[in-house]
């Protein structure tokens, strides 16, 4: 007969240890003295226990085993270590069982490992004894003294235990070898701005693997202490994650029970690996898949402790391809570097079979409530215009001219003011723009490669056509706007003309809009009746396409793709002119998520210009293509 899950008790099939012991103490785990400090009956009771359960011809599926596996291994490396030993047996309450013997406590454990007896050596003589028991003697004193010189020490230089609400963090990091320098470091509970909001992508119960998970009053919230066949929870995270990127949760754990913890699975490249991090004592650590690989994650435990306030934590997770920091409120406290290739390409034991090995998900031991989870994709050389912010307003709409020594934009200083066209220079690639000026007022510019002839809105609440401006030289101002009789009968937005300023592609209005095109033979010439391009719909889902931007042969049209389910950057091709647009797929831009907007690239200069949101936006910056 095949055993179930539901008909299978291992703690008590494999180990002997009754229901009314379940779930049992380290102790009782491995099946030693609870007084037992013989540091090789630790390991060989470890590893004879975990042989045992591998062996077993029943337990190849049933997911118990492996938890009972990584069990086994956390209770070998916690009783391996004085500290962390002493820490759980003051939790657990264990330190009145050493003070009791055999005889007298019915809970005493006897060990089932017993290590050789000890060798005698030396004569035991009167006068041995003697000697013997002087030097103990000596021993106790000199050890009370430096016991009591280290008490005044400590009570003159210690600060106050905080209590738990009020205790800050200073505990080193994980890492290869050397600890974090936190020096300087301050606890912040912000969450960076803007990102991908990954919390709406969790379907409950679809992407539960153990529970309990639910939805309440807009947390997510796993308990693993309302299950009462398993000890975690476990929920998957639909979203693939890219190789570089900062992940961020907004999360508190409500739960005192020793052995509460948060695993955050993550991934780099093709490989997974986990961040566990212990709330109600001072062990975590980063930890690959496979626990025997050399080098890996998993070896290196330190004494941090994560949670120790009962407000929400900002956990914050930098993954590059070379390394992983993880930070709470700001402050790093585990890390590790090293070679991603290297790593196990096994999947996390507690998903099920056939699982990506680089599955996002949380498990919880105890109770945890997520407020936030969002994720930043690693954006190359990406910086933020700060210099070009004005003291009120929404920057927007970046143009940067053909020379990619003047960038253009305009901004909406409240959402009752007429927009602002401004502008800044630099003189060269390498300097930050300078000479910030307001130039109009209008909104939604685009400029010829000359910079003599700009096409934009001048305002919306006089008129929603494009109108056009013109100036002599680029040191002269520019005229006031002028309608185009070919565009006034239409309601366009973000235009996109070529730098000989012949060609020019705008947005529609509409829900589901296509870009328009219209063209001119001079720019002595009028302008033609705008067309409405043909254009391929992504996934046969209706969308409006947002800031067209038309390559200058023409051949290449991206743009935003804009739909009910959500935004992505596309780009289109054609192999000429004359004939439509086919080919459709998604541009490197998409990487960036959903934060961003008005993306304009310059090719010449292999510049990426765009508005980072939330509202109100902010121009940021990027080497061209993206790496």
């Amino acid at each position: 007969m095949t055993l179930g899950p539901s008909d299978f008790e291992p703690f008590y099939k494999l180990l002997g240890i009754p229901a009314d012991q379940q779930p049992p103490n380290y102790y009782q785990l491995l099946g030693i003295s609870i007084d037992e400090d013989d540091l090789d009956v630790i390991r060989v009771a470890s590893r004879q226990r975990r042989a045992l359960i591998k062996s077993h011809s029943q337990l190849g599926q049933l997911p118990e085993a492996n938890g009972i596996l990584y069990q086994l291994q956390e209770a070998e490396l916690i009783l391996s270590d004085p500290i962390s030993r002493k820490e759980y047996d003051d939790r657990a309450d264990l330190l009145r069982l050493k003070k009791q013997s055999s005889s007298d406590d019915p809970l005493y454990i006897q060990s089932k490992i017993e290590p050789a007896a000890p060798q005698v050596v030396g004569e035991e003589t009167g006068l041995w004894k003697m000697f013997a028991g002087i030097c103990v003697l000596l021993v106790v004193v000199f050890s009370l003294l430096a016991w009591l010189n280290s008490g005044i020490v400590w009570n003159k230089t210690q600060p106050e235990i905080a209590s738990r609400g009020d205790e800050q963090d200073n505990t080193s990091s994980q890492s290869s070898g050397n600890p974090i320098d936190e020096s300087g470091d301050s606890p912040t509970r912000e969450m960076m701005e803007g990102g991908i909001d990954l919390l709406p992508l969790i379907k409950l119960p679809e992407n539960v693997i153990q529970a309990e998970w639910e939805f309440k009053d807009q947390f997510l919230i796993g308990d693993s202490t309302a299950n009462s066949s398993q000890n975690y929870s476990l929920v998957k995270i639909p979203y693939e994650l890219p190789s570089n990127y900062v992940l961020q949760l907004k999360v508190r754990n409500t739960d005192s029970r020793d052995d509460s913890a948060l695993v955050a699975g993550l991934a780099n490249q093709d490989v997974g690996f986990a961040a566990h991090m212990k709330a109600n004592r001072t062990q975590s650590w980063l930890m690959d898949y496979e626990t025997e690989q050399a080098n890996g994650m998993h070896q290196d435990r330190k004494p941090v402790q994560f949670f120790n306030s009962e407000v929400f934590s900002i956990l914050t997770f930098r993954v590059t391809e070379k390394s992983v920091v993880v930070e709470e409120n700001g402050i790093p406290k585990l890390k590790w570097e090293g070679d991603f290739s290297q790593l196990s390409r096994k999947k996390f034991w507690a998903m099920p079979q056939g699982e990506d090995p680089r599955s996002l998900f949380l498990m919880t031991y105890g109770r945890y409530e997520f407020a936030e989870i969002r994720l930043h994709p690693y954006y190359g050389q990406m910086r933020p215009l700060t210099e070009l912010n004005t003291v009120e307003g929404d920057e927007r709409g970046p143009w940067l001219s053909a020379d990619g020594l003047t960038l253009y934009w305009w901004v909406r200083p409240t959402m009752e003011a007429e927009s602002e066209i401004w502008s800044a220079s630099r003189p060269n690639h390498n300097s930050a723009f300078a000479n910030k000026r307001r130039l109009m007022q209008g909104e939604s510019p685009t400029i010829t490669g000359d910079q003599l002839e700009m096409i934009y809105l001048p305002s919306r609440s006089k008129s929603e056509a494009l109108h056009i401006s013109t100036r002599e030289s680029i040191q002269e101002s520019f005229s006031d706007p002028v309608p185009i009789p070919a565009f006034q009968d239409f309601a366009f937005d973000n235009p996109c003309v070529s730098q000989d300023g012949l060609t020019i592609v705008m947005e529609s209005r509409s829900k589901n809009g296509k870009p328009y095109l219209a063209t001119r033979r001079s720019r002595a010439d009028a302008w033609s009746i705008p067309q409405e391009m043909i254009v391929p719909e992504w996934n046969n889902q209706p969308g409006r396409w947002r800031a067209p931007m038309l390559s200058e042969d023409g051949l290449i049209l991206t743009a935003t793709y804009s739909t009910d389910t959500g935004d992505l950057h596309v780009r289109t091709t054609r192999v000429n002119r004359d004939l439509n647009f086919n080919k459709m797929e998604q541009s490197e831009i998409s990487q960036l998520g959903e934060s961003f907007a008005y993306p304009r690239i310059n090719e010449t200069i292999g510049e990426l210009y765009l508005v980072k949101f939330p509202k109100p936006g902010d121009l940021w910056v990027s080497k061209w293509p993206l790496e």
